[in-house]
């Protein structure tokens, strides 16, 4: 990155002034010498317009404004000296005439100079400004960036620290209930089962929260995603669960091919079947059905299923870290979180229609890809 060019050093202000009075003078004496022997028949005080204009560009508004008054009275001497007037007064009403046309030529050339000198100006200091910006821009977004890897490593460390006490919380939980289990009534085996299952909720709501903090910093490239055959290789990965709740899933019509991401979507819709598959009122199987469609450029996924449902005033907030509607959205309350997140990546949305009682609609929505031809 290179600093911005400087505009070469103007010469000391007296000495430009002096060439620019000299320069000027020197042309009114041309003009002058020029009048008095051509004896033109038309009028050539537009000629004595030529110095004013060079003083007031060149010089300053004093400048121009001096050679005004000179280029007017040279003028008329000049014009006296040459012609007779019926009327004696006649040079001079013209004289004042031209001297003001002169003036407003000095002062206007000389405001045009001041607002160029002025642009130039800014726009040298907004280039140096935009220089020093760049220079700390970069500085700093390089600060950052170290920063944000150095927490990245402590919050994996961390995590992995935090996870072997839990593991090992768990596996003596599950020891004791094996050795001593004869041994201990049914409430202590109901500790032992609730500290088991705070154990995993616990260990889960810290992947949880890795996979959030990864998910923010991960780089997302858009690709063209087959839906339908993603949403296949999910359920696949799903059979079991699906089988231990007796779980019934339709796939209606042609799903979708879409612009996205296929470890995110893959994430996404685990999240949402894992939902719908597992919160449903007691003694219901899981109905779930998956149906796409497209609109306006974009396509729509719809994941309808037959659970508990969730009342209007939820259906926001169960999106946001930790929110959770009777466990909706994962053990952790992260889930949804999750899910709508990834959406967010890549550039997509994510939403719900439900009524309590009533089973939900899932929706994610992200930009259609063209089928190949």
């Amino acid at each position: 990155m290179s600093d911005p060019q400087p505009f070469p050093a103007p010469p000391s202000s007296k000495l430009r002034l002096s060439i620019v009075y000299s320069v000027s003078l020197f042309l009114i004496a041309v003009i002058i010498a020029f009048d008095v022997h051509t004896e033109a028949e038309i009028s050539l005080s537009v000629f004595y317009l030529l110095p004013v204009m060079l003083a007031s560009w060149h010089g300053n508004r004093t400048a121009g404004v001096l050679m005004a008054l000179v280029s007017g009275i040279s003028w008329m001497l000049v014009d006296v000296s040459e012609r007779e007037y019926v009327h004696p007064a006649t040079p001079y009403w013209e004289a004042t005439a031209r001297l003001g046309t002169y003036l407003l030529v000095a002062l206007s050339i000389s405001q045009l100079r001041r607002s160029v000198k002025h642009e130039r100006e800014e726009r040298v200091t907004a280039g140096r400004l935009n220089v020093t910006l760049e220079h700390k821009v970069e500085e700093r977004t390089g600060e950052l960036q170290q920063h944000l890897r150095e927490l990245e490593t402590f919050t994996y460390t961390m995590a992995h620290d935090l996870r072997a006490p839990l593991r090992a919380i768990h596996g003596f939980s599950e020891i004791l209930e094996e050795e001593y289990g004869e041994s201990l009534d049914r409430e202590a085996h109901d500790y032992l089962r609730r500290l088991s299952s705070a154990a995993i909720q616990m260990d889960g709501l810290i992947r949880d929260l890795l996979a959030y903090a990864h998910l923010i910093h991960q780089p997302v490239q858009a690709e063209t995603v087959d839906l339908e055959a993603l949403l296949s290789r999910v359920l696949g990965s799903l059979e079991p669960e699906l089988k231990a709740h007796h779980a019934v899933v339709r796939v209606e019509g042609p799903v979708p091919r879409v612009l996205g991401q296929r470890i995110l979507l893959d994430e996404v819709l685990k999240r949402l079947l894992s939902n719908a598959i597992q919160y449903v009122q007691p003694g219901n199987e899981p109905q779930i059905r998956i149906r796409g469609e497209n609109q306006n450029g974009w396509a729509r996924l719809w994941i309808e299923d037959n659970g508990i449902g969730i009342p209007p005033e939820y259906q926001d907030r169960i999106f946001g870290p930790g929110e959770k509607l009777d466990s909706v959205g994962g053990k952790s309350g992260m889930g949804l979180t999750i899910a709508r997140k990834a959406m967010e990546r890549m550039k997509g949305r994510l939403g719900v229609e439900s009524q309590p009682g009533k089973g939900s609609r899932f929706w994610l929505e992200l930009p259609r890809a063209e089928r190949p031809k």
